[in-house]
């Protein structure tokens, strides 16, 4: 069970850690006005779509980095602590097939693509860092929702609460890793839940191409909800 809470805990770590760079960095080049200059080149859909492939790229880079160090040290454990003098069996690590960890890879870079959309949407319509702290909370309040159900999901990876989030496109990217790692869950319940993921993940990215084209160049004042509003409805 500790392996499976790790790999859940993780995953939120990285998403919530590469949404926010990407908050960040759409947020300082609003900021800086740099985007001024580079949109001049491209269209903000590719700026978006560059921003968001560059940093999930990073990420996966740096979390396989990370992976394959803890696995070697793991691996290695009597050897290193022998040069200190202090004696220790290495450990055994749970097998794995390399089947089970596609769909990890895949709720993790689904998860990365729904969240990120949103990171960059509100750093988009907000002015400052100090802005962009405060309208993130919503975005957070998502995967912490995920997080702090996941003591009940544990005690009854079966339930209904469990199979509920590891549905529902918002939490299913923490949710349905710790499922699978627990009980088997059917091949249509899988499906489906990645189809919704899917299908809000690449809705959300609309949404934020939209938001970002059109917010990206707005500056002095944060956009009211009916101007957020009007700006989803426009044409792409």
């Amino acid at each position: 069970v500790g392996h499976v809470v790790g790999v859940a805990v993780l995953l939120y770590l990285v998403i919530v850690l590469y949404g926010q760079i990407v908050l960040r960095g759409v947020t300082e080049e609003k900021q800086s006005r740099v985007a001024e200059l580079v949109l001049a080149s491209v269209s903000p859909r590719v700026l978006l779509a560059g921003k968001i492939a560059g940093i999930g790229g990073v990420a996966l880079l740096q979390l396989g980095f990370w992976t394959s160090s803890v696995v070697i040290l793991l691996m290695n454990r009597s050897r290193l602590l022998g040069l200190f003098g202090v004696s220790g069996a290495d450990l055994t690590l749970p097998s794995v097939a390399p089947a089970a960890l596609l769909p990890l890879l895949a709720y993790f870079m689904l998860g990365y693509l729904l969240y990120a959309a949103l990171f960059a949407a509100v750093g988009s319509i907000v002015s400052s860092e100090q802005e962009a702290q405060q309208a993130q909370t919503p975005v957070l309040m998502l995967l912490v929702g995920s997080v702090a159900l996941l003591q009940p999901a544990l005690a009854d990876p079966d339930g209904p609460i469990a199979r509920t989030m590891s549905l529902v496109p918002f939490s299913a990217p923490i949710m349905m890793p710790l499922r699978l790692g627990m009980v088997s869950v059917p091949g249509r319940e899988l499906a489906l839940s990645l189809g919704l993921l899917t299908l809000v993940a690449g809705a959300a990215l609309v949404a934020a191409g939209r938001l970002y084209r059109t917010a990206l160049l707005m500056y002095g004042k944060r956009p009211t909800l009916r101007e957020v509003v009007r700006w989803f409805r426009m044409d792409a």
